[in-house]
This record gives C-alpha cells, sequence and structure tokens, in this order.
C-alpha cells in the first residue's frame, strides 16, 4: 500500500481546503495518508499547527473518504 506522509505547517498546508485534492489523490491510489504535524527547528519560520488544527485537518480529510474505497488515515503524532 501507498503511504503519503503529509507534514502539515501552520499557515502552509494546514487549511481544511487542502484536504479536498489530498483525500481525492489518496482514494485515487487507495493509498494511506500519515499525517505529521511539522516540529520546529531552531532558525527556520515555519511553525507547528495548534492540535485543534490538526484534528480539524484529519476529521476534513476522512470527510473526502468514500466509504467502500476509503483511504486509511492515522492520527498526527505528537
Amino acid at each position: 500500500m501507498i503511504t503519503f506522509e503529509y507534514i502539515l505547517i501552520a499557515g502552509v498546508n494546514d487549511a481544511v481546503e487542502q484536504t479536498q485534492p489530498l483525500g481525492a489523490l489518496a482514494r485515487h491510489l487507495r493509498a494511506k495518508v500519515n499525517l505529521i504535524p511539522y516540529n520546529q527547528v531552531e532558525g527556520l519560520k515555519w511553525e507547528r499547527p495548534d492540535e485543534k488544527v490538526c484534528e480539524k485537518f484529519l476529521d476534513a480529510l476522512g470527510e473526502t473518504k468514500n466509504s467502500r474505497h476509503a483511504a486509511p488515515r492515522e492520527r498526527p503524532r505528537h
């Protein structure tokens, strides 16, 4: 099974609207999506999304699934 490792970065790719294309691609390929909240690195401007944002993203991603051809997903690792 194909697995997408999707790193959620605050304000970059954590918007609920971004779940539609990701979910569609995962469904098409029957792939699993592993959501990984960004781990901050000193000197880089990116930030880790709030846990509530991660949960909303995960829930929205789950809503894009077709129950018959579901793309398995995982809870974000913290």
